[in-house]
């Protein structure tokens, strides 16, 4: 009497490895195995990542919930050539990081006297 076998995708989500990573914020990109990948815009704010991963597959990288293990989302590599196409938004700056610009006193006039 014998077990039926897992199916592929059961088996290529078993032999995983699970890593943490630190974002770049400059770019909201992680990189792993040499390979950078980018971070969807809700998920910019963390600055640990839990990665999983199969090192012979990059096509399947996932971000996890580094607590309960539950994936929250694909990520997928870089696409520089698309990334240099496309224009850039402007990003609001947190208020705490904002300086305000310093004014200046008035310039006083010199009175010419005779």
């Amino acid at each position: 009497m014998g077990r039926e076998a897992p199916d592929a995708e059961t088996l290529r989500r078993a032999f995983r490895r699970e890593v943490t990573r630190t974002q770049r914020k400059s770019d909201g990109t992680v990189s792993l195995e040499g390979v950078r990948f980018e971070l969807p815009s809700r998920y910019r704010g963390l600055e640990r990542l839990t990665l999983r991963y199969a090192r012979w597959d990059l096509r399947s990288v996932e971000l996890v919930d580094p607590k309960s293990g539950a994936s929250l989302c694909p990520l997928f590599p870089l696409d520089k050539t698309r990334n240099a196409e496309i224009g850039r938004r402007r990003t609001k700056r947190s208020p705490t990081r904002s300086r305000p610009t310093p004014r200046r006193p008035p310039r006083r006039r010199r009175s010419c006297a005779p």
